[in-house]
C-alpha cells in the first residue's frame, strides 16, 4: 500500500535541516585543521571519541590521538609509551580552537542540543550527510498513513477538510475557530485545514504530555482536549483578541 505524508511540522523540518548543516560546517572545519597536520580523518566517529557528552574536547585523548597518528610504531626496542615521552607533539592550538564552535553549538526550539554523529561521513577529507540518517531524524516531525485503517480515516479527514474550506469561506471569524482538535487543524501558512496528527494515526486517542512523559491516553469520543488560554495583549483590538483566541486553539 502507497504511504501518504499528511501531516509535517515544517518548522522542526527546517530547524533540523538548518542544525546538521551548521554541524557539518564545524567539523568540516576541524578535519581540515586535523589535514593541515598531516592527519587524514577517515570515520567521523575519531571525531566524537575526542569529547565528551557536552562536546568538550578533552586534552589527553586528543594528544593521545596525534601521537597514533603521526607515530604509528615505535622504533625496534622501545616501548611505545616510553616512546610517547620521547617525541614532541606539534603545536595543536588550531586543532583545540576549530573544536571550540562544538562546545558552542546550541539546538533549536525542538531540537535537541547534541550532535547526531551517525549523520555524518568522511569522504576524501569532505564531511557529507547521510540521506538515510537524515530521514531517519526527520520521520520525527512527520506523519505518514501507512495501514489501510490509517488509508481510510485519512480520506475521511481530508473530506472533511475540503467541506470546512468551503464553510469557513462564509464564516466571519478566523477559521481556527472550526477545527475539530486531534482530527483537523488550521494551517496559517496556506490558509486550509489539514488533517491533524493524532487521528489519523491512533484513530481518535490524543495524548496529554507533561514533563516529557505522556500521560493516560484519552478517547476524542470521551474526552475533549483541553485548550490553553489565549495569550492577547491588554491594548489588542475586538478583532485581534478574536484572530489570536482562534489561533491559540490551532496550537
Amino acid at each position: 500500500m502507497e504511504k501518504s505524508i499528511f501531516w509535517k511540522d515544517e518548522y522542526s523540518l527546517n530547524e533540523l535541516t538548518g542544525k546538521l548543516e551548521k554541524v557539518k560546517m564545524i567539523l568540516q572545519a576541524i578535519v581540515s585543521k586535523f589535514s593541515d597536520m598531516g592527519i587524514q580523518i577517515t570515520d567521523i566517529q575519531q571525531l566524537a571519541g575526542l569529547v565528551d557528552n557536552r562536546r568538550h574536547l578533552i586534552d589527553g585523548m586528543l594528544e593521545n590521538f596525534v601521537f597514533n597518528q603521526l607515530f604509528p610504531k615505535a622504533p625496534a626496542g622501545i616501548k611505545r609509551d616510553i616512546y610517547r615521552n620521547m617525541v614532541e607533539l606539534p603545536d595543536l592550538s588550531a586543532i583545540k580552537e576549530s573544536f571550540e564552535p562544538l562546545e558552542g553549538y546550541f539546538g533549536g526550539l525542538n531540537i535537541p542540543d547534541i550532535v547526531n554523529w551517525n549523520a555524518y561521513s568522511i569522504r576524501d577529507g569532505k564531511v557529507e550527510i547521510i540521506e538515510a540518517e537524515k530521514e531517519n531524524l526527520q520521520s520525527r516531525f512527520y506523519e505518514v498513513a501507512e495501514t489501510k485503517a490509517e488509508q481510510d480515516r485519512l480520506e475521511a479527514v481530508r473530506e472533511l477538510c475540503n467541506s470546512l474550506n468551503k464553510l469557513v469561506t462564509f464564516a466571519a471569524d478566523h477559521p481556527a475557530n472550526y477545527i475539530v482538535k486531534g482530527v483537523v487543524e488550521f494551517d496559517e501558512n496556506t490558509g486550509k485545514f489539514v488533517p491533524g496528527r493524532h487521528f489519523v494515526k491512533n484513530g481518535g486517542v490524543t495524548f496529554n504530555w507533561i514533563i516529557g512523559s505522556n500521560k493516560k491516553a484519552e478517547s476524542l469520543k470521551t474526552s475533549p482536549v483541553a485548550n490553553e488560554p489565549a495569550k492577547i495583549a491588554a491594548d489588542a483590538s475586538d478583532a485581534d483578541r478574536g484572530t489570536e483566541f482562534a489561533k491559540s486553539r490551532n496550537l
